[in-house]
């Protein structure tokens, strides 16, 4: 009974263990040991696992030292490891797909192309390779192993931009395009235009009078004196005292005192300038001056100098024949001409001869039916030309009894209207053929029905 008893202590027991196992099965609670291997990975492309050891060893491959790594570790560096190591994942697999593949001799052949491996004499050396792979702590296959996959990741790249396979008439018509000969016909108009040493000198004085408001420049009298630290306070030397002079001869201008007395008080002399005008070759305070010639009295720095000035008066004035103002003038004239020829091109021709080629001399004059025009009808007495030519000029016959069988007949260059010898002729004959249409249109009931008796 005690052994009875004590299987059947057993199997309760042995029950009660195989519940708690599947249990624990149905939970989870034995941890992920017993699930699948995804402890193991970081990310998941399509159907390929990227697993923590391939993240080591990505990071060991790029050279990021594991002090960098820990400074950064807020700065999200690990997750920017992780987003370099599924790009080049995804790139792997994209040239798996397409099957892309690099032989060992095209990798060879690589190696020995690259000229930071020549000699002097220009030719590979495997000592020069070795000291690369030395001086840059770098194994031989782990060098091989990036240039194969920068190749073949250039490889996908290039297939990729390359986009689908163009259409052979698109290839036809770019090689007709890229391998098309033209001749070409010109005229150079710079023959019948006027050079610049053919202008003479009346018709400069000419052009001036004709464009008098045009040309005309402003000239400026003024006065100017240069301030420095050597003429106001004795001393070749920029310091507060110098400051001080130029704050006062600013308050001066700004308080209403005249040029005279304010140059007066600091015991310098103005120098005068009449007549002057811009010019490219000029000092540049004179064209400093020039250029800020609105306001009559003011003062400016200029380099090492501070430069007050008066503006005396303003004037314009005629161009004068100077050699730089004469350049100027010819070329307008110069340009002038060009515009004349042109113009009387278009009055004479019709046509702009920088533009467009002239008319063609056989274009048929309008054929308006609508308007009468003599010599190309005829008439009666209820003819629209109210002259007093003869009877034959008017109509082109003799008597009333030709006219009325002519009358209402165009002339045609053809033999009759409705000959079609000619393109004029056929032209001609489909416009009478539109007007009597519109004239007898085409109607549905015959002609001599019951609706159109009673009409008529």
């Amino acid at each position: 009974m005690k052994i009875g008893s004590y299987l059947n202590k057993s199997r309760i027991g042995g029950l009660i263990l195989i519940i708690v196992i599947i249990i624990a099965f149905g939970f989870g609670g034995f941890g992920g040991g017993f699930l699948s291997n995804n402890q193991n990975n970081v990310a998941k492309i399509n159907k390929t696992n990227v697993t923590t050891q391939d993240l080591i060893n990505y990071i060991n491959q790029s050279g990021v030292s594991q002090k960098v790594i820990q400074e950064n570790i807020n700065n999200n560096v690990i997750e920017d490891l992780l987003s370099g190591l599924v790009s080049v994942t995804l790139l792997g697999l994209e040239i798996d797909d397409f099957n892309i593949k690099i032989s060992q001799n095209s990798l060879s052949e690589k190696i020995k192309l690259n000229k930071n491996f020549y000699n002097d004499d220009g030719k590979f050396e495997r000592l020069k390779y070795e000291k690369f792979l030395l001086e840059n702590n770098i194994s031989a296959p782990l060098f091989e192993k990036r240039l194969k996959d920068r190749e073949l990741q250039k490889k996908l790249f290039d297939l990729v931009g390359a986009g689908s396979v163009s259409p052979k008439f698109l290839v036809n018509k770019l090689y007709e395009t890229e391998n098309t000969s033209l001749n070409i016909e010109f005229i150079n108009l710079d023959k019948f235009y006027k050079k610049s040493n053919e202008i003479t000198e009346e018709e400069l004085i000419q052009f001036i009078d004709e464009n008098n408001d045009q040309l005309k420049v402003e000239y400026i009298d003024f006065k100017y004196v240069l301030l420095n630290p050597l003429n106001l306070i004795g001393v070749d030397e920029f310091n507060q005292d110098f400051f001080d002079k130029i704050d006062q001869v600013e308050n001066n201008i700004l308080n209403g005192i005249e040029f005279d007395d304010t140059i007066s008080k600091l015991n310098l002399n103005a120098k005068k300038i009449e007549d002057y005008k811009y010019s490219e070759t000029s000092d540049e305070i004179l064209k400093k001056i020039y250029s800020v010639r609105a306001n009559n009295f003011d003062i400016f720095e200029n380099s090492e100098n501070y430069v007050i000035y008066k503006i005396e008066n303003l004037e314009m004035k005629k161009p004068d024949l100077s050699d730089e103002q004469k350049i100027d003038i010819t070329e307008s004239i110069v340009e002038d001409t060009k515009h004349k020829f042109r113009l009387e091109q278009i009055e004479s021709e019709g046509t702009d001869p920088a533009k467009e080629a002239p008319p063609s001399e056989d274009e048929d004059e309008d054929d308006d039916f609508s308007v009468p025009r003599k010599g190309k009808w005829g008439g009666s007495e209820k003819n629209p030309f109210k002259d007093k030519d003869t009877m034959k000029d008017k109509y082109g016959h003799d008597s009333l009894k030709d006219v009325d069988r002519s009358y209402g007949k165009r002339e045609f260059k053809g033999k009759s209207p409705l000959a079609t010898s000619k393109a004029s002729t056929v032209v001609a004959r489909e416009g009478i053929l539109d007007q009597l249409k519109e004239k007898f249109p085409k109607k549905k009931t015959p002609l001599l029905s019951e609706d159109n008796i009673i009409k008529e």
